[in-house]
C-alpha cells in the first residue's frame, strides 16, 4: 500500500485560501466595528465568513492511496467522505490542473456526472510517482498542466530522493489531524466554549466578560501545539521535531544516547537519556508518530545499538 498524502499546512489552500480568509475577516471585522459599534454585527459577520468558507476549503483536501486491487480517494479532513475504486472498474484517470490540482476516475460503468476531486494532500513532487504507479496497474492516466504549473517538480523528486539515500533517513510522522490530542482537546475546548459562553454572559451581561472567556480557551492551542512532535532517524542521528514549530526540535547522536524511554501515559512520552545526563531528561509527547509505527520505531533504535525501554505499549508492539 502507498499513500500520497502531504501534512495539512502544506496545502495549497492552507498557504493561500486560508491565511487570505483570516487577514480579510480581521479587516472586516474592524470595519464593521467602527460602522456599527456593535459587537454583534463583528460576531454575526465574523460566523458568516466562517461558515462560507471552510466547510467549502476543507473540500479541497483529498489525498490518494494506491492498495494492490484497490485505488482509494480519502478527505484529510472529512475522514467520513471517500471513494473507492477497484482497478479492474477503471477506464482511464484524468489528472489536471487549474487553480489547483484535480483527479477525475472514468469507470467502464461510466456515469453521466464524474466528481472532481481536488487531491491538495498530494505533494506536486509525487505526481509523477502517483501517475507511474497507476499506470503500472494497467490504467490510461491522462495529465495537463504538469509542466506548466510545476516544471521543476522531477527534479526535486531527484534531489529529494539522492538526500534520503545519502543519509537513510526514516520520519515517523502522521497527520496532525489524526493525533488524539487535537481529537480530545478541540473537542472538550469547542464543547467547554460551548457551554461556558452563554452562562458568562447570562451571569455578567458583559459581552466583553464572554468574549474573553472564549479567548482564554482558543489562546491553549499554542500551548497544545508545543506538544505535537514526531521522530526522525536518520544515519546518525535521532532528531525530534515539533510538528507545528517546525524551529522545536531536539538532535542526538547515536554514539551520545544511553538509553531511550518510551512510556504511555495520557498520551505517548519519548526521553532520550545520553551519556552526559542521566538525571534530569525532558519528556517530549510524541503524538504525531502513527501508532502504528511504534514497533518499526522501536526496532529501528534498537537496531543502532540502543537500549529502548517501553512501559505500556504492549498492544502496539505484541
Amino acid at each position: 500500500m502507498k499513500t500520497f498524502r502531504r501534512p495539512f499546512w502544506q496545502a495549497n489552500t492552507s498557504r493561500v485560501l486560508i491565511k487570505v480568509v483570516i487577514i480579510a475577516g480581521i479587516f472586516f471585522v474592524l470595519l464593521m466595528y467602527w460602522a456599527t459599534n456593535s459587537l454583534w454585527a463583528c460576531l454575526l459577520m465574523l460566523s458568516i465568513l466562517c461558515i462560507m468558507c471552510f466547510p467549502v476549503f476543507f473540500t479541497q483536501y483529498f489525498y490518494v492511496t494506491l492498495t494492490d486491487d484497490q485505488l482509494i480517494l480519502k478527505n484529510g479532513v472529512y475522514i467520513f467522505w471517500q471513494k473507492v475504486y477497484l482497478y479492474q472498474e477503471i477506464e482511464k484517470v484524468e489528472i489536471k490542473s487549474s487553480s489547483n490540482f484535480f483527479m477525475k476516475v472514468l469507470t467502464k460503468d461510466r456515469k453521466t456526472f464524474v466528481w472532481d476531486y481536488v487531491i491538495d494532500l498530494v505533494d506536486p513532487k509525487d505526481f509523477d510517482e502517483l501517475v507511474e504507479m497507476i499506470r503500472a496497474k494497467g490504467i490510461v492516466v491522462e495529465t495537463a498542466g504538469f509542466d506548466t504549473v510545476y516544471p521543476n517538480r522531477n527534479q526535486y523528486r531527484i534531489e529529494e530522493t539522492c538526500n534520503v539515500l545519502d543519509v537513510d533517513v526514516k520520519k515517523f510522522r502522521q497527520s496532525l489531524w489524526n493525533t488524539s490530542l487535537i481529537r480530545k482537546n478541540l473537542t472538550c475546548t469547542v464543547i467547554i466554549t460551548i457551554l461556558l459562553a452563554p452562562f458568562v454572559l447570562v451571569i455578567t451581561q458583559s459581552v466583553w466578560a464572554c468574549l474573553g472567556s472564549i479567548w482564554v480557551f482558543y489562546l491553549l492551542f499554542p500551548i497544545y501545539f508545543t506538544r505535537h512532535f514526531y521522530v526522525i532517524l536518520s544515519a546518525d542521528k535521532l532528531i525530534i521535531k515539533n510538528g507545528v514549530y517546525s524551529s522545536m526540535q531536539k538532535e542526538y547522536l547515536y554514539g551520545d544516547i544511553a538509553r531511550v524511554k518510551i512510556k504511555r501515559g495520557n498520551n505517548i512520552y519519548m526521553q532520550v537519556f545520553t551519556k552526559k545526563d542521566e538525571v534530569k531528561v525532558k519528556r517530549y509527547c510524541i503524538d504525531v508518530v502513527a501508532p502504528k509505527d511504534y514497533r518499526e520505531l522501536v526496532e529501528m533504535i534498537k537496531a543502532k545499538g540502543i537500549a529502548v525501554e517501553t512501559e505500556g505499549l504492549e498492544a502496539y508492539l505484541s
